[in-house]
This record gives structure tokens, C-alpha cells and sequence, in this order.
């Protein structure tokens, strides 16, 4: 396997078990199973998320909606690298104009807009679980930079990131 796309932010399955993996190696009583099971599925995240030259998608297919279904299967295991419209269609074999207007035609929304509901959605749960820092929040869920983050999270939610983590632990 050929890593294409090293430059991803992880997901918070990846540190989690990379995190248990951690915690079991230093136990003294480690279970030596559970260390080999823990490995197989950090494997298995790491080529799930990090972009490989396995190509899993049907080359043709007369049907959009599987078409839209690939992409959005996509942005959902993608979301948290830097990832682009021309990735998106690269994985699903089509061209930029068509995959947009397909997409479109489809969800009712615009790729970038799919794709920015799930980075936003994926953020306020993380903020909710209030593990993250709002700039770590802002890394995993495949933001440029925090300010991009903030200034989008505000427009859509109405809070910014602090103060929508603050109204979640007052409530």
C-alpha cells in the first residue's frame, strides 16, 4: 500500500484507540490478545483514513445516485483531512462540473456545504465532550485554521466555539 495523502488530520477513533493502545501497553497486567487486537484496528483506521492507491469505488456506474452515495461515503471518512472537491471526484471517476450539478440535483445542497455539515456537526460534538481544545476541535475536524473554524461555526450555529462549549457544560 501507497500512503497518496500523508499531510490528514486523525480522527477521534484513530487517537482513541492509539490512545488504548498506549494505556494497555504500560498496564502491568497488559493481556497480550488485547494489544494484538488493538493493532489490527489501528491498521485497519489508518488505511481507512489515510488516502491509499486501494481504490474501493466501481470505476463506471449508469446510476448518480451511487455516484452521490460514494461521495458522500467519502466526506463522511474524509472529513477530518484537508480534503477537496477534486478528491471527492477522483474517488468517485467524475468530472468536477458533473459530480457538483449530479450532487446537487441529488442532496439540494452544494458538495462543499455536504461537506462543511459534517465537519460542523462532527465539531460540536467533540466541544460537547469538552476533551478538545477548541484550536484541537478546529484541527481534527479538517479546518484550515481556527479563525476559518470560528467564523464558520458562528455563522452557523450563532455561538462562537467557546461559548457554544461554555452553554453546553452550564446546561
Amino acid at each position: 500500500v501507497k500512503f497518496l495523502k500523508l499531510k490528514n488530520t486523525y480522527s477521534k477513533d484513530l487517537i482513541y484507540a492509539v490512545d488504548s493502545f498506549h494505556r494497555e501497553i504500560k498496564a502491568p497486567d497488559r493481556i497480550p490478545l488485547l494489544l494484538d487486537s488493538l493493532s489490527v484496528q489501528i491498521s485497519a483506521l489508518l488505511l481507512r483514513e489515510l488516502k491509499t492507491n486501494i481504490k474501493k469505488y466501481p470505476k463506471n456506474s449508469p446510476d448518480s445516485n451511487v455516484y452521490v452515495d460514494m461521495a458522500i461515503e467519502y466526506m463522511e471518512t474524509f472529513y477530518s483531512a484537508r480534503i477537496t472537491i477534486s478528491d471527492i471526484c477522483e474517488a468517485v471517476n467524475l468530472s468536477p462540473f458533473h459530480f457538483i450539478r449530479t450532487f446537487k440535483q441529488k442532496t439540494g445542497i452544494s458538495p462543499h456545504k455536504y461537506l462543511l455539515n459534517i465537519r460542523m456537526k462532527n465539531a460540536q460534538d467533540l466541544l460537547r465532550i469538552g476533551k478538545y481544545s477548541v484550536s484541537e476541535v478546529a484541527a481534527l475536524c479538517g479546518f484550515i485554521n481556527l479563525a476559518h473554524f470560528s467564523n464558520k461555526f458562528r455563522e452557523i450555529t450563532g455561538h462562537s466555539p467557546t461559548e457554544y462549549k461554555k452553554i453546553f457544560f452550564y446546561i
